[in-house]
């Protein structure tokens, strides 16, 4: 798979401006936590740019959107762990299933596979 080095290094920016501001806020980044982030991007070489936040309690959020309500939000708590939230209506008429939990990066993995979200998060 080709990696998309500019969404990598888009990152690698934006978790530098994070931290800066989370400095000057008084609050730090949870190293663990961007070990994590790292990770993930790695393991997911066509990860499409989501939005990347630094949670007060230092831990990098990061949340993709699409179509139809569809949202992921994952925070990155080590590089075992990772908080998720997943919102997607599987047809027009259903109701929005809404999961949350705490997984592995391999279970993010089986996951977005189950929920379809494929679309979502890769190019």
């Amino acid at each position: 798979m080709q990696r998309d080095r500019g969404t990598v290094s888009a990152y690698k920016k934006r978790i530098r401006i994070l931290k800066e501001q989370a400095e000057l806020d008084g609050y730090s980044l949870n190293h663990p936590s961007k070990a994590a982030f790292l990770e993930f991007l790695e393991k997911n070489p066509l990860i499409r740019r989501g939005r990347l936040l630094l949670m007060e309690n230092g831990n990098l959020r990061a949340v993709w959107k699409g179509e139809n309500g569809v949202h992921i939000g994952l925070q990155f708590l080590n590089s075992r762990s990772i908080q998720y939230v997943i919102f997607k209506q599987r047809e027009n008429s259903s109701p929005v299933s809404r999961v949350y939990g705490c997984d592995t990066m391999k279970g993010i993995a089986k996951q977005i596979d189950a929920f379809d979200l494929g679309d979502v998060l890769y190019s």
